[in-house]
């Protein structure tokens, strides 16, 4: 389903031509795979963006019942069609500069008073939000990574002086060491 924004605006160019109406689709976002891991690269896409306009992107790393809090901010080129593909596009910083799929993930620092390590296995919860260069937001989504998959058990093993975690797969096994 299809939707559409409408953007009135007053021609100032054009004195004679009091209102001008445009249509633009709302802005939305696409990644692959659809549930990833936090070791798979995500290919992302934002699509019905103004086309050839900068925009800055804010990606948050928040989990819950923890003291976890991690940003990057990186700013885009729009491409002529209005889709920023974050595996061709480059970044223009300030987070990092040049084109990387995952740059945005890996960017991140610690805001303050944020605990500086995962203690967690847990799913990783990120926020991103697109706004133009006036600061405007233009969009909003959410994005889970896990640390394994949903499946696997997590075992911790205190035992005879061996410490450690032991993560099993689902399934009957036989599971190489």
């Amino acid at each position: 389903m299809r939707s559409a924004r409408f953007v009135i605006s007053l021609s100032v160019k054009h004195p004679h031509v009091r209102w001008a109406r445009q249509i633009h689709q709302q802005v939305s976002a696409q990644w692959e795979p659809n549930n990833p891991k936090i070791d798979d690269t995500i290919q992302m896409k934002f699509c019905n963006l103004p086309n050839s306009s900068k925009v800055r992107l804010e990606t948050t790393l928040t989990t819950p019942g923890e003291k976890l809090k991690f940003r990057s901010s990186c700013i885009f080129s729009v491409n002529s069609h209005g889709t920023l593909d974050l595996s061709t596009a480059p970044c223009d910083g300030p987070s990092y500069k040049g084109v990387d799929p995952m740059g945005i993930f890996w960017s991140m620092d610690p805001q303050p008073g944020s605990l500086t390590r995962l203690y967690s296995s847990g799913p990783l919860h990120y926020a991103m939000d697109l706004y133009d260069m006036e600061q405007e937001k233009l969009f909003s989504t959410s994005l889970v990574r896990n640390i394994y998959d949903q499946g696997t058990s997590r075992r911790d093993i205190r035992s005879d002086g061996i410490v450690g975690t032991l993560f099993v797969p689902d399934g009957p096994g036989p599971f190489p060491a």
